[in-house]
This record gives C-alpha cells, sequence and structure tokens, in this order.
C-alpha cells in the first residue's frame, strides 16, 4: 500500500488478534521490511537514502525478503510481512498473499516529515504523486487481496477487521459478481474465503466472463451457490448448456422475452422505460412457484424510489428492488433492505454493485 494507509498499525492489530487467543494456537511471525533492514545494517531507513540512495536501499530490501523467506520456508506459523510503499511487489514469490491495504484518501495525497525524501527537486506532495500511478499499477498486478480502511483511529479494534484478520465464519449473506480480474489469482482459495464469509450467491454473468473463465467458476464453486445470468445473447445456448448439465440456478432477463430454459430462479429488469410505472408493467402478472421478479434498475429520484419501494412490497416474497445510481446514491437502501432479500449484491471495492 502506499505511504500513510497504515501498514505498520495493521501489523500491530493482526499481533493483538494472535494475542488474544480468538486463533487458538495458532502463532504469528510478524515481519516489517523496513525494520529488518535496519536490523541488518545497523543503519535507520533515512541514513541509507541519505548516505547510499535509492538504489541501494532496493538492493537492501531484495536481500532482506531473501533472507525472510528462507527463514519462513518451514515454519507451521502463520507469517506477516509489511512491505514499504516503495517495495515491488512483483518480487514476492507466489508463496505470498499478497494484501493490498488500501484507503479512499490514496489518490488525494500524504506528505510526511519524519520519512526520506526520494527526490528533493520537488515539493514532498509532488514527489507523492510521480510515485503514485506506477505504485498503483504495481499494487493492483500483484494483490490477491484488498482490504479498505476507514479514516479514524486506529488503536480501536474494529470487530469487522477481527474478523477478517481471524478468517471466522461469517453470515454476511448476499451476492458476489465474478469479474475477469478474480481469475488472476488463486480462484479456489478466493472462493473458499468468501464461502467462510457467508456469502450466498455467486453470479457469473456470461458477458463478462469467458467460457475458459465459466468452466473454472463452476469446477470451483459449490453448484447450489452458483447463479448464472443471462446478459448476452450470443451466448445463449452456451450458457443454457451449464443449467443442463449442473442444474444451476439462473437469471433470465425479461428484455429477451419469455424463457426458453424452464423456470429461472430470477426474472430480471435492467432498462427501463421513460417511467417507473412503465417499466414494472413489462414483468408478467404472474410467475411460476419459485421465481422471483429483480428490478435491477436506476433510480433518478427519491420519489422514484418511494414508487419502486411500495412496487416491491406490494408483493415481498415476491419482489425484489435493487435500485441503481451512477455514484453509489442507493447503497443505503440495499444495505437497509439486504437482510429481506434473497438476493442482494454486495462488491468488494468503492461504489455501488454492478
Amino acid at each position: 500500500g502506499h505511504r500513510g494507509t497504515g501498514k505498520t498499525s495493521l501489523l500491530r492489530r493482526y499481533e493483538e488478534v494472535y494475542r488474544s487467543g480468538d486463533l487458538g494456537s495458532k502463532k504469528l511471525r510478524p515481519f516489517d521490511l523496513d525494520q529488518e533492514i535496519e536490523f541488518n545494517t545497523s543503519k535507520t531507513v533515512s541514513e541509507i537514502f541519505h548516505s547510499e540512495g535509492e538504489a541501494v536501499f532496493r538492493r537492501l530490501e531484495k536481500e532482506a525478503l531473501e533472507k525472510i523467506e528462507a527463514e519462513v520456508a518451514q515454519t507451521q506459523d502463520d507469517v506477516v510481512l509489511v512491505c514499504g510503499a516503495g517495495f515491488d511487489p512483483g518480487l514476492l514469490s507466489k508463496f505470498w498473499h499478497v494484501l493490498w491495504v488500501r484507503r479512499v484518501t490514496d489518490s488525494q495525497g500524504r506528505i510526511f516529515t519524519n520519512r526520506p525524501r526520494l527526490n528533493n527537486q520537488v515539493s514532498p506532495l509532488e514527489e507523492f504523486f510521480e510515485r503514485f500511478e506506477l505504485r498503483e499499477k504495481r499494487f493492483a498486478e500483484r494483490a490477491d487481496d484488498v482490504l479498505w480502511l476507514d479514516e479514524g483511529i486506529e488503536e480501536v479494534q474494529d470487530p469487522a477487521e477481527t474478523s477478517y484478520i481471524a478468517e471466522d465464519r461469517l453470515q454476511l449473506g448476499g451476492a458476489i459478481t465474478l469479474l475477469p480480474e478474480h481469475f488472476k489469482t488463486d480462484l479456489s482459495a478466493w472462493i473458499t474465503q468468501r464461502l467462510n464469509w457467508g456469502i450466498s450467491w455467486f453470479e457469473l454473468r456470461d458477458d463478462l466472463l469467458t467460457a475458459e473463465q465459466m468452466r473454472l467458476a463452476f469446477e470451483n464453486l459449490p453448484p447450489e451457490r452458483a447463479l448464472l445470468s443471462f446478459r448476452d445473447p450470443e451466448r445463449e445456448g452456451q450458457s443454457a448448456g451449464w443449467i443442463d448439465r449442473l442444474g444451476v440456478h439462473y437469471d433470465w432477463p425479461v428484455e429477451r422475452g419469455d424463457c426458453p430454459f424452464g423456470t429461472p430462479r430470477y426474472l430480471s429488469l435492467h432498462t427501463r422505460e421513460t417511467t417507473l410505472e412503465e417499466t414494472f408493467k413489462k414483468f408478467p402478472d404472474t410467475v411460476a412457484p419459485g421465481t422471483q421478479l429483480k428490478a435491477a434498475l436506476p433510480v433518478h429520484s427519491v420519489q422514484e424510489l418511494e414508487l419502486a419501494h411500495r412496487w416491491q412490497m406490494a408483493k415481498p416474497s415476491q419482489r425484489l428492488l435493487l435500485p441503481m445510481s451512477g455514484n453509489g446514491r442507493w447503497n443505503w437502501y440495499r444495505l437497509l433492505r439486504g437482510n429481506d432479500y434473497s438476493l442482494n449484491f454486495i462488491r468488494e471495492s468503492l461504489g455501488s454493485s454492478l
């Protein structure tokens, strides 16, 4: 993560969770790469930058990493390593599960008076932005997971963060849309972690995933947790084949007319007419038992949200309302109603769900 995201403070909270006994007999071996360099050289990071330069420091980083990897290669303990913002995460072997620590303020820049300067020819803030884009790219390419930290007092242990660290079995519910980026890491481990979080559904959209990604997803998912969403008309036959082979639940778009493959779990609307009243008329008057109507529609005002809410509450066991906006305006409504729905999407990032 970038400078000032709180990586070192997070490491201390990891240590506290392990000391608390929440993980039973598990032990933690914590490492801070900068501190390891200081121990190895008997110099501070600032002294190394000032007297020997950044190139030497990056070489010392690499040597310290290799020493740590050799030291923990045979350990049964859990290992957590904190790396500096300028460290190249591409040097980390597949041995490591890489967590990108982020804050919403990262892109605003940060300056510090107690950390080494990398370019004295510009201001500290300009120096931060000189490296921001390259570091973002490197973090994104290597990260297996992303943890967004809230702004605020870091000494207070967040119960949700504690559960994340302890890998507790949670009951989050909700649905996650599988994206192409999820296939760049260990898909099986990624799915297992979210099953432990209690995610109810994993949506596979045929307009987002390739045929090979679909195959890999179905290989790793429990069939009862997979939800196949028909979105690409040109791949309709291909997607229908998964229903025949695995019997998975599926979501059929009302815009495509009657479903030719039997009884879908969900009938969805994703495009609207001029008014919501006209849009809701596209839904059939009656549906088969077990099928629910899902309105995932753009909602432009509070007045429209009230109208849509009344539509949903007229038949609450049969209808779902997932209001959409370009800026996440209705996230609060989705959170408020989430536990009442059999399907409510979440997104592991900023903004509203897809």
